[in-house]
């Protein structure tokens, strides 16, 4: 049994995946072993960094293609047969209409989540473990609200007695689960998660370095391009190869014990076990428009107009659960839930973008940046830029089906470059930086960089030229390499008005912006970086003056390019410094980009190993 002190002491004890995975000694390399890119050979140890093909952890890759979505108003109809289904005609008319679309290459989980591996989340974070891993206390909170309820009865006659049911189960878990022992019920380690709502799902796919399935790619994980009813075919038989309520059982059952269910990339359990969340908003279809049905009933045939309750706050979760029949486990079914909604019957899967660091990327931005006060011009990134290595810790337990892995972390060094610019002139750009940095990305890393100085975290990368600041209605001063100022010129006039650091103003009564200008070098063309949540300066380079209007060839994807610096120690022995070169590229328009170009020093030696790339050059050119 666990509980929150337990926990608290074990996430102070524990050291990170960044911080455990840097005693690795390997050393950084440029060259090739394997088939996996390295950063080059120092010995026999290596950085290894593999190609982007190599998936993350439990994962199964789709190339993608066309997809059909949703369902016709006579395949609607034609299941009215059965009076049963005339009850779920409203959710049922959500599925119309029929349409195809099409779904990039992505990766998505061949099981959905379990237990043992939601496990490695709540230790790492410290957020919320499910109810049912806490049955005991859930049994005791339940006694004590019914004698809480019965006294009150006794006391006032008048009094109306309430139930304990699954919301007032609910909020008592979420306000009580700190002060109480918990643990995955014995036996249930490889059975999918549940009481999880959505933001519980999010946070576990972003602490993993994925994310949630959108709708299109759930269903084209389940069915390719055909137009299969279910993931196997069009045929039930779903007994042996479903947990739905057919099966006569509503005990959970471990991932993969449906084998025969799978979809045709291999992917399991997509009809029954439990709901999954996706991604996406329970919206109607593109073209959606009202239908009308004609089906008998017992007291004759009937016409209905359904009004599907889409709702943009809800999000559709897919699959079906032991607690409802093959009709929810079609693929074509989509319904809403409520985003706090948890119970015994929703979990989910997660799915992989195919470019490292994107998905992270993403989760900075919506988690971090967006967010953020200090994001003051308005910036948004170009996620489909970005460069990033990434990895992942693993574990695969005895005894669970193939294919399956525990996450235990996940490692991250990215740059996401900013999405674009207004066409403002290039002069004009470099000089407005000195009135107020201009971004240019987001940097991210879970491991140190040596040079310049960065501590694990998410910073700001902006520009500033050279120069000093300009006062509203002054003119600038000149900063070194400037033409300097006449002798008998007026010195009052243009004379700049910015602080020097010997003024009277202390750092603290000062803005970041204020401040910023005096931590850095104004002599200096700086590329500057600040915290995210503040904006508080942390440290600069220099940096060229920025190119803002180079014409864009195919080769400005951005890439990252390991190398060696000779250099010497402090003992003035000569040594190979480990660098990592950044190249990205923000666009100005569909034929020029402004090119970001940065180095970075790192303990090769301390790095580790198993680095994922999909922007790479092995030979450092």
């Amino acid at each position: 049994m666990m509980s929150m002190k337990t926990l608290n002491r074990r996430l102070t004890l524990a050291a990170p995946l960044s911080v455990a995975l840097l005693t690795a000694g390997t050393g950084l390399a440029i060259g090739s072993t394997n088939g996996s890119a390295t950063a080059g050979s120092m010995g026999d140890d290596t950085l290894t960094v593999s190609p982007s093909e190599e998936l993350p952890p439990g994962m199964i890759d789709l190339k993608g293609g066309k997809v059909t979505m949703g369902s016709t108003p006579k395949a609607i109809e034609e299941l009215m047969t059965n009076a049963s289904n005339q009850k779920m005609i409203r959710v049922l008319d959500g599925e119309t209409p029929e349409h195809s679309s099409r779904v990039g290459s992505f990766a998505i989980g061949k099981y959905e989540v379990t237990n043992e591996q939601y496990l490695e989340y709540v230790k790492a974070t410290g957020k919320r473990p499910p109810e049912n891993w806490a049955g005991k206390a859930l049994d005791e909170a339940r006694a004590a609200f019914g004698k809480a309820e019965a006294e009150k009865a006794m006391a006032d006659k008048s009094y109306d007695r309430q139930k304990w049911d699954e919301a007032k189960k609910d909020a008592w878990w979420r306000s009580n689960w700190q002060e109480v022992d918990w643990a995955i019920p014995e036996g249930q380690e490889a059975m999918p998660v549940c009481y999880i709502d959505f933001d519980d799902a999010v946070g576990y796919a972003r602490w993993a370095g994925l994310r949630l399935p959108t709708e299109e790619e759930w269903v084209f994980a389940a069915r390719s391009d055909k137009k299969s009813v279910f993931p196997w075919g069009d045929d039930w038989n779903g007994e042996k190869r479903a947990h739905t309520s057919e099966t006569g059982s509503e005990k959970p059952r471990p991932v993969g014990s449906f084998p025969d269910g799978a979809s045709p990339f291999g992917v399991q359990d997509m009809a029954g076990s439990v709901w999954e969340w996706t991604a996406d908003p329970y919206n109607p279809f593109k073209d959606f428009k009202p239908n009308t049905y004609k089906f008998k009933k017992s007291s004759g045939k009937e016409k209905v107009t359904p009004e599907p309750n889409f709702n943009s706050s809800f999000r559709i979760i897919k699959g079906g659960s032991p607690q409802v029949p093959m009709l929810a486990a079609r693929i074509a079914t989509r319904q809403g839930a409520k985003r706090t909604q948890t119970t015994n019957a929703v979990g989910m899967r997660v799915a992989s973008s195919v470019t490292p660091g994107v998905d992270r990327a993403r989760a900075i931005w919506e988690t971090d940046v967006q967010p953020s006060q200090a994001r003051t011009q308005g910036e948004v990134f170009d996620f489909d830029g970005v460069v990033a290595l990434d990895r992942w810790s693993a574990d695969t337990p005895d005894k669970r089906a193939d294919g399956y892995s525990v996450i235990k972390g996940y490692d991250h060094i990215l740059f996401a470059p900013r999405n674009e610019f207004e066409t403002t002139p290039g002069g004009e750009l470099n000089r407005e930086s000195r009135k107020q940095p201009v971004v240019l990305g987001i940097f991210a890393t879970t491991v140190p960089i040596l040079e310049p100085a960065l501590a694990p975290g998410t910073y700001f990368v902006a520009y500033r030229e050279k120069g000093r600041m300009m006062v509203s209605g002054a003119e600038e001063m000149p900063a070194e390499g400037d033409e300097k100022k006449k002798e008998g010129d007026d010195e009052g006039e243009g004379e700049d008005e910015t602080p020097e650091a010997g003024d009277e103003i202390p750092l603290e009564l000062l803005t970041p912006a204020e401040r910023l200008l005096r931590q850095i070098d104004l002599k200096k063309d700086l590329l500057i970086f600040t915290t995210v949540d503040t904006g508080e300066y942390v440290t600069s380079m220099e940096f060229p003056q920025i190119k803002t209007d180079v014409k864009a060839t195919k080769a400005d994807d951005g890439e990252i390019i390991f190398s060696k610096k000779a250099a010497f120690d402090e003992n003035k022995e000569k040594i190979q410094e480990d660098w990592m070169k950044f190249k990205a590229n923000i666009r100005r328009s569909s034929s020029r980009v402004i090119p970001i170009e940065f180095d970075m020093k790192v303990d090769g030696a301390a790095l580790g190993t198993k680095w994922r790339t999909e922007r790479i050059s092995p030979t450092g050119k």
